[in-house]
């Protein structure tokens, strides 16, 4: 499925990545390739909204759903080469991952973040609070042990926002 993915067959790596989900439901990557497939499979070539596709790429930055942002960059990209934003983002997008390809890296990158959210929620920064555990949950759910913590957590946060 991934390298169907990164050729940009996104149909054919969809239907592999769903068949991955049958054998292990926690597959963290499949299920973010599947938004991201769905996304390029549903989105016309031709769409002349960039901005509105700025601004997606932004926010999947922002929560730490690299893999999405980088390809909506990516597009950004290819549609404008002269995109300087676009560019240094992609940049940034791969030095971070760079940075977290070392497993124990990512475990530390998890916890800090982590401590930072429940700071937050200490100090009844819900949105804030949400927001960060949102990004741990989005990028570090397969190198952490205490996702069930964080995720509810984030319903924490919902309740005590609302």
């Amino acid at each position: 499925g991934d390298s169907l993915y990164k050729l940009e067959k996104f149909k054919d790596a969809k239907l592999k990545f769903d068949k991955a989900l049958t054998i292990d439901e926690q597959c963290n990557l499949c299920i973010i390739r599947i938004k991201s497939a769905d996304y390029f499979i549903t989105r016309d070539n031709k769409t002349e909204d960039w901005g509105k596709l700025r601004k997606e790429a932004d926010a999947n930055f922002l929560i730490g759903n690299y893999e999405m942002a980088h390809y909506q960059f990516m597009w950004l990209y290819k549609h404008d080469n002269n995109d300087f934003y676009a560019s240094n983002k992609l940049g940034e997008i791969k030095k971070i991952l760079e940075d977290e390809i070392d497993d124990r890296m990512m475990r530390v990158n998890a916890r800090l973040l982590l401590e930072k959210a429940d700071q937050e929620f200490v100090l009844g920064n819900y949105g804030t609070a949400k927001a960060i555990y949102r990004k741990i949950e989005n990028r570090y759910s397969k190198s952490i042990d205490y996702l069930v913590y964080v995720k509810e957590r984030i319903k924490d946060c919902i309740y005590y926002q609302d």
